[in-house]
């Protein structure tokens, strides 16, 4: 309702200042900003340290740091000041929902981490990364070893699947060039002299 009213604010006073009449056939907000201030002073490199995952800070190309993690509807592009913008929703209450989970993480990495004693426990643990423990650590280190493979053992090669027969090679003499069969061929019977003659007649051609 904010957001009709004040396009009908706009469109009166193009109407009386400028004679421009604008008619609105089609409504939808498709992005809020909203603007507030932790009252604190942020340390922007130790909690893009803790949430390097979800933040982005990088001083040399943007003096804030932007911060989404997953499942929120808004961006927290918040500067050391404290002062911050909150993209990214369509509806206000989607935007304070956020920001109230989202507030706690913040005020931790600030020059007044004790206001977060005033929220509620629920809120203070939203977005709090888990930190190891040594009551964490036999358990890791049993993941560890699982995952890793045991000494002196190798792994098993799968076995490599069967080469694909070779196609058959034409052959050049089959078809047309296809030799009788022997059993078809007339029996020839050659003497001794007609092997002379024949070899005398090679080798005159060779010559």
């Amino acid at each position: 309702m904010a957001a009709r009213l004040a396009i009908l604010k706009a469109a009166r006073q193009l109407a009386v200042e400028a004679g421009v009449y604008v008619h609105v056939r089609k409504f939808s907000v498709i992005n809020e900003v909203g603007a507030v201030s932790i009252d604190a002073r942020l340390d922007c490199d130790a909690f893009a340290s803790t949430h390097s995952a979800t933040s982005h800070y990088d001083r040399a190309s943007f003096v804030g740091l932007a911060w989404r993690p997953g499942g929120e509807s808004v961006c927290c592009e918040i500067y050391s000041t404290g002062k911050a913008n909150l993209p990214g929703s369509t509806r206000q209450r989607d935007l304070l929902a956020s920001f109230a989970r989202m507030v706690s993480e913040l005020l931790r990495h600030s020059d007044r981490p004790e206001v977060r004693d005033r929220l509620k426990p629920h809120l203070r643990l939203c977005h709090r990364p888990k930190e190891v423990t040594r009551d964490d650590a036999p358990a890791l280190n049993a993941m560890v070893v699982a995952a890793a493979p045991a000494a002196g053992t190798t792994k098993a090669k799968a076995p490599k699947a069967p080469k694909a027969p070779k196609p058959p090679v034409a052959d050049l003499f089959g078809g047309d060039w296809a030799m009788e069969p022997l059993e078809a061929m007339p029996n020839v019977h050659l003497d001794d002299a007609d092997t002379a003659a024949l070899l005398a007649k090679a080798s005159a051609f060779l010559t």
